[in-house]
């Protein structure tokens, strides 16, 4: 079960990079009009739930295997930290293998989130 739960957030967090990957430019422009259009802002918050459900999903089929009590929030928590990951990997500056970087971000999640 543990290799299951790795494999899906791994997979999950790979997928969000290369969606930021091919499209770095918009990423940056979409940001930046969040805060200044209700519009684009109303279309990154459904998007933002939408991450929320599918991580809410997944934590709901290892249910029985949480460590965290509030799953809604700990989506969030979760959602969070697997966004910071794919930025930094996609858009950070540092000389640091991007592996390294998803493997030790997937084993902070599985820490969190998991008792196993």
């Amino acid at each position: 079960m543990k290799a299951e739960k790795r494999k899906w957030l791994n997979n999950h967090i790979r997928k969000l990079i290369d969606v930021h990957k091919k499209s770095q430019k918009m990423f940056a422009d979409i940001r930046v009009l969040s805060y200044t259009n209700s519009e684009v802002a109303s279309i990154v918050e459904i998007q933002r739930k939408t991450r929320r459900k599918i991580i809410s999903d997944f934590m709901h089929i290892y249910k029985e295997e949480l460590k965290v009590n509030d799953l809604e929030a700990s989506a969030i928590i979760a959602d969070n930290i697997i966004c910071a990951i794919a930025e930094e990997i996609s858009f950070g500056t540092n000389d640091i293998v991007k592996n390294r970087i998803l493997d030790e971000g997937v084993d902070a999640l599985m820490k969190y989130l998991y008792n196993d």
